[in-house]
């Protein structure tokens, strides 16, 4: 099942305190789309020039580009589902100019995932669904407190992280894959960081 989920983007830079958002791409807008996809931000700049965007990029000694690092701010709208990120990631790859090199993606949390899946067909993510709630139950003599036994497990078990090859300045990504933040724990504002690093060479 694809929920809705609001996706702003934060870049990241080491050398000054200032951040910006901008408005991310709805996904839908790839042509093999075809439900309701994120609906973008309204932008907004925080810091004292408006105008001022930060580079995103680390420095090394030699002053040479190492990558860009960019925060996906994603406002899923449901306790479980998958929310297609992959134009939000396209688009930051895009940004970081980068032609040929490896986008790490990473959530900091311990209740949602990272996934490289089908994002053609709907039914596929909803048989995902169906079946990992099966397969680790909401309600089975858990001890933890809050309650969310189940989004812990099914975090550790989709993991919380996915390398991906760039090129041509955007992910490699087969016809029919997708990248898909998994909620077990929502609705929440979830935090997804994507690296981008250039290939040496």
């Amino acid at each position: 099942m694809i929920v809705p989920g609001e996706i702003q983007v934060r870049l990241c830079t080491h050398h000054s305190d200032h951040q910006s958002l901008k408005r991310a791409p709805a996904a839908g807008s790839h042509p093999m789309n075809f439900w309701p996809g994120p609906r973008a931000a309204e932008s907004r700049v925080d810091g004292p020039d408006e105008r001022r965007t930060p580079s995103g990029w680390k420095q090394a000694e030699s002053g040479r580009k190492l990558g860009a690092m960019v925060e996906l701010k994603i406002a899923t709208s449901a306790r479980a589902g998958f929310v297609d990120i992959t134009d939000a990631v396209n688009q930051a790859v895009a940004d970081a100019g980068i032609a040929q090199g490896l986008c790490n993606l990473f959530v900091p949390h311990t209740t949602c995932a990272v996934i490289v899946s089908e994002n053609w067909d709907p039914d596929v993510t909803t048989d995902m669904l169906n079946h990992l709630e099966r397969l680790v139950p909401r309600n089975t003599g858990f001890r933890h407190g809050e309650g969310n036994s189940q989004a812990h497990i099914l975090s550790a078990m989709l993991s919380t992280s996915v390398n991906i090859p760039v090129a041509g300045a955007r992910l490699r990504l087969g016809r029919w894959q997708g990248l898909m933040l998994a909620e077990w724990d929502g609705p929440r504002e979830r935090t997804v960081v994507v690296s981008v690093v250039k290939a040496e060479g």
